[in-house]
């Protein structure tokens, strides 16, 4: 009956907490009807009523989906994602602790290469980016909100080539940059910018220079180069060298003394990767003979 389920699922959600009892619910096939009862939820009211019973088997998939990559491949099932995805969605009337589980769920996925290619086949990037233009905070724990998750999930997916193609499509850069200078977003700018960093490898920086000029000015782009944070400087580092591509940006580099910053730069970064951003910038500066000239 519904109370032994309920029962079961408690007693489940607590044991699997534990790594070594994961080990175990996974070689019984235990989750198979867990995952049953989840698939059918879209089709009642489980979105719009806190459901005891779902909200302990959602917990039980997350805690697994937490300890290792090995038991993705399982969980990486269209439809159980689908029935995860419907509970994240902040359109629709979710209870916040379920929304709050499904999401971290997909954000466990979404840190493995090999269920990128399946979660980008689902709704879940049209989601992510609702969810991220939308910002709505959980409605009872108002010091806390899905935004760092839902991060998580874009910094994740945009790790794959192909993945990256598609969150370009999504156009929600506007909306990563703003929370990127948000001065409250301290805890989640790393996330952010690492997700850029990630997204610039698609050209997303080279193509609208002037897009993240817009909303970061340049001063705070030498900021970031100069970070003792790596994903920082090295965000900063990718964003400067893109803008020096366009001729027209090396006024606008020169004056506001970021020249003097990059070359300064060029010898006291240990990471070659940042080294190798600053050199492409100091190329293209150069093309201009004047410039040459202020560089030596």
């Amino acid at each position: 009956d519904d109370k032994s389920i309920q029962y079961s699922l408690i007693t489940l959600r607590n044991l699997t907490s534990l790594i070594d009892v994961q080990q175990i619910v996974m070689s019984e096939n235990i989750l198979e009807p867990i995952i049953k009862l989840l698939n059918i939820s879209t089709d009642t009211n489980v979105q719009k009523v806190a459901c005891s019973v779902t909200l302990n088997a959602v917990t039980v998939l997350t805690n697994i989906s937490a300890s290792a990559k090995w038991h993705h491949l399982f969980l990486s099932q269209p439809n159980l994602i689908n029935s995860m995805l419907a509970l994240t969605d902040q359109s629709c009337e979710v209870h916040d602790d379920l929304a709050l589980s499904a999401t971290n769920f997909i954000a466990n996925l979404a840190a493995n290469e090999n269920c990128h290619e399946i979660l980008s086949n689902s709704s879940c990037l049209e989601i992510v980016c609702s969810n991220l233009k939308c910002g709505k905070k959980l409605n009872k724990h108002e010091t806390f909100d899905l935004l760092p998750i839902h991060i998580n999930i874009i910094r994740g997916l945009s790790a794959s080539k192909a993945t990256r193609q598609k969150i370009l499509v999504m156009d929600f850069l506007d909306r990563l940059l703003d929370i990127a200078m948000d001065q409250g977003a301290v805890t989640i700018r790393n996330d952010i910018l690492a997700t850029l960093c990630n997204l610039s490898l698609s050209g997303c920086i080279g193509d609208e220079p002037l897009r993240f000029l817009q909303k970061i000015n340049i001063e705070k782009f030498t900021m970031l180069l100069c970070s003792d944070e790596i994903s920082h400087s090295l965000f900063g580092a990718v964003s400067l060298g893109n803008i020096a591509s366009k001729e027209a940006l090396h006024s606008t580099i020169i004056e506001n003394g970021v020249l003097d910053t990059l070359v300064s730069t060029s010898f006291t970064q240990n990471y070659w990767e940042i080294k190798r951003c600053v050199a492409f910038a100091l190329v293209n500066i150069a093309v201009n003979e004047v410039n040459c000239k202020l560089i030596l």
